[in-house]
């Protein structure tokens, strides 16, 4: 009769052990689980930007300077997503400068060339103040941003007029996804999309330019750059600022 009651004293310990290890495994599962957004989550993001233009025409990167590096250049580097060719690069001395310069061409012989080769705009007025055609001096296109009510922009080249506008009425550089310009025609209806932003942080952007921008010459149009230029200057000043 002892032996008997010192048994079931024995069982029963060894199944409260049991439920108190079984309760221990699924509080370690749930805080696992708990925890997976926290491991991965950044290492995912950063991914994600990496790999952001894969599908895209051209791959334009910024990585902005600090507020204690204010006297540092910013570089946009503009590259071919196909095939990873350096295009070429623009550069400002100071993210509250109006303009970006081509500081260059990557080789003699580029896959592509810009149509514009400096482009200045009077953020008073919001006008294209200096556009120069690449490899030139000369004013060869005109027009405006409006940088309300989401994002429009108006460019006139070679007596073409191009607008575009952001899908989204409110943004910033730190949403997902971001600035989406898609072009519109006369009555304002979109059309196709021209470039995306994706950020990593304050300080680094990426613009994608769609596929749908890729034409029979091997030119990149000049809409395309004064976009491209009002994105950057604004991520630029924006690096400095939230990084003070």
């Amino acid at each position: 009769m002892a032996c008997a009651l010192a048994f079931h004293v024995v069982l029963k310990y060894l199944q409260c052990l049991a439920a108190i290890f079984n309760l221990a495994m699924i509080g370690a599962t749930f805080m696992s689980i708990i925890a997976l957004p926290w491991i991965f989550g950044p290492r995912a993001s950063q991914t994600a930007y990496e790999h952001a233009c894969d599908s895209e025409w051209i791959q334009i990167t910024l990585t902005g300077h600090t507020a204690a590096g204010i006297v540092e250049r910013n570089i946009a580097s503009f590259s071919l997503v196909s095939t990873g060719e350096l295009l070429w690069t623009w550069t400002s001395n100071d993210p509250f400068e109006n303009d970006f310069n081509l500081v260059g061409l990557n080789s003699t012989s580029p896959t592509l060339l810009p149509a514009l080769g400096n482009v200045t705009i009077d953020h008073a007025t919001n006008e294209l103040t200096r556009a120069w055609c690449y490899n030139d001096t000369k004013q060869c296109a005109t027009g405006y941003v409006w940088p309300f009510d989401g994002l429009f922009i108006e460019v006139q080249f070679n007596g073409t007029l191009t607008r575009m506008k952001n899908r989204y009425r409110d943004w910033s550089f730190m949403n997902v996804p971001g600035v989406i310009m898609h072009r519109v025609d006369d009555n304002g209806r979109q059309r196709e999309r021209v470039m995306q932003t994706y950020s990593s942080g304050c300080r680094e952007m990426k613009i994608c330019v769609s596929s749908a921008m890729q034409r029979q010459t091997s030119i990149v149009d000049p809409d395309v750059l004064v976009a491209a230029y009002w994105l950057l200057h604004k991520q630029a000043a924006y690096s400095a600022w939230c990084t003070r």
